[in-house]
C-alpha cells in the first residue's frame, strides 16, 4: 500500500484522491467522535445501492493531526504491527472484516453486525454495548469516477499511550476502494483464518 503526491495531488492505486478533504478541519463531537461538521450525510438509499453487498479494500489512511488537519503521509507506511481492515457488506445487518493479526499471526476474518445512521451519516459496526466512538465511520464522500468507486470515511483507528499513564484515541481518514467480484473472492481466499470460531480473541483487538 502506498501513495504518491504530484502537482495534481495524491494518487493511490491509480486513483486520484479528493484533495478538498485535506483542507478541512475535523473536530471532536460530544460522543468523542472525530467528524467533519456540516458534511451532508449520504442517504440510506445510496448506502444500499453503492455500499451494501460489495467488498471494500482500504487503500489509504491519513491520520488526523492535533490541529484537526489531515496528514498527507500514509499512516501504515513503515508501521510495525497492526494492519488496515477491509470489509464486505454481506447483508443489511452483517458485514465481514478482513485484517492481519500479529498475535496469531494470521490473515483473519470475522463477522460483525452493522447499521447505518442516516441522520449522522455514520456506519456503525459492532454491538450496541460499545460506545459510538468505537463503532462509527462517518462517510465523507462516495465518489464514482473512471470505473472506480471510492468511499472516504473518518473514524477512530486505535488507542495509544500518551506517555503519562493515560491513553488517547487516534483518528484518521480512510479511503476504501470498492472491489469487483473477482477481487473480493481473492481477498476472501487470502484472509482465511476464521475468528468467529476463536473465542480467545476479544472484540476490541483490532482497528
Amino acid at each position: 500500500m502506498g501513495s504518491c503526491e504530484n502537482s495534481e495531488g495524491l494518487i493511490v492505486e491509480d486513483s486520484k484522491l479528493d484533495m478538498s478533504l485535506f483542507s478541512q478541519t475535523y473536530t471532536i463531537d460530544d460522543e468523542g467522535c472525530c467528524v467533519l461538521k456540516g458534511a451532508k450525510p449520504i442517504t440510506r438509499g445510496e448506502v444500499q445501492s453503492k455500499v451494501l453487498n460489495y467488498g471494500w479494500k482500504s487503500i489509504a489512511t491519513y491520520e488526523v493531526l492535533a490541529n484537526g488537519k489531515l496528514s498527507k503521509e500514509e499512516f501504515w507506511k513503515d508501521m510495525v504491527g497492526g494492519s488496515p481492515t477491509h470489509y464486505w457488506f454481506e447483508s443489511s445487518q452483517q458485514l465481514v472484516q478482513y485484517f492481519y493479526m500479529d498475535a496469531k499471526p494470521a490473515f483473519c476474518f470475522r463477522n460483525v453486525s452493522w447499521s447505518y445512521d442516516a441522520t449522522k451519516g455514520f456506519i456503525l459496526c459492532g454491538n450496541d454495548k460499545s460506545a459510538t466512538v468505537d463503532q462509527y465511520k462517518q462517510i465523507l464522500k462516495l465518489v464514482e469516477s473512471d470505473g472506480r468507486t471510492l468511499m472516504y470515511t473518518i473514524q477512530k483507528i486505535a488507542t495509544i499511550s500518551d506517555g503519562d499513564n493515560d491513553y488517547k484515541p487516534v483518528y484518521a481518514m480512510i479511503v476504501y476502494k470498492r472491489l469487483t467480484d473477482d477481487e473480493l473472492k481473492k481477498m476472501q481466499e487470502s484472509y482465511n483464518y476464521d475468528l468467529n470460531a476463536d473465542n480467545s480473541v476479544p472484540d476490541n483487538s483490532k482497528f
